[in-house]
């Protein structure tokens, strides 16, 4: 049979040692030289990154399965497959490429980079002479035609131009 108090002792030193360890590792800095620093990472981006993943992936499954999540993510599923006023689903032929990429592409072909131009052109198909003129939709058409008629106003009304 243990002996009660020795166990207890030695429960009381191992919590000492631990206490001692952990002050020790926040007091302690770590150096090494430069040129070693890109293996250094590369070593513990393997070592953590694996546990990090395991230590978050049962947040994760945890938050996928929230009633918040589960709401927005039906919210964000019907607003994506939306039919607005008949004129079909929002599309785009933007691909995965971002918008800013998009621009700088048109920029080096000398093309005009204005936001009308870059919404035509993410939103367009090529027709058989090789240009962007094909709207993809009826929806984007829509949705141009009235931002263009948007900012004529303003530009007519800022003007004091009338027709």
């Amino acid at each position: 049979m243990p002996n009660s108090r020795v166990d207890d002792e030695l429960m009381d030193l191992n919590v000492e040692e631990e206490e001692e360890n952990e002050e020790e590792l926040e007091e302690k800095e770590y150096y090494w030289e430069p040129n070693h620093e890109a293996e250094i990472k590369r070593i513990f981006d393997v070592k953590a990154g694996s546990s990090l993943t395991h230590a978050f992936d049962e947040e994760y499954k945890a938050y996928w399965v929230s009633p918040e999540f589960l709401e927005k993510s039906q919210r964000n599923k019907r607003n994506r497959a939306s039919n607005c006023d008949g004129q079909g689903a929002p599309n785009h032929t933007g691909g995965s490429i971002t918008h800013s990429e998009h621009a700088r592409r048109l920029r080096q072909k000398g093309q005009d980079v204005s936001q009308a131009s870059l919404f035509m052109y993410t939103h367009s198909k090529y027709d058989e002479n090789g240009e962007k003129t094909i709207w993809v939709d009826e929806r984007s058409k829509n949705t141009y035609v009235s931002q263009i008629n948007s900012l004529l106003s303003l530009l007519l009304i800022s003007n004091r131009c009338y027709v």
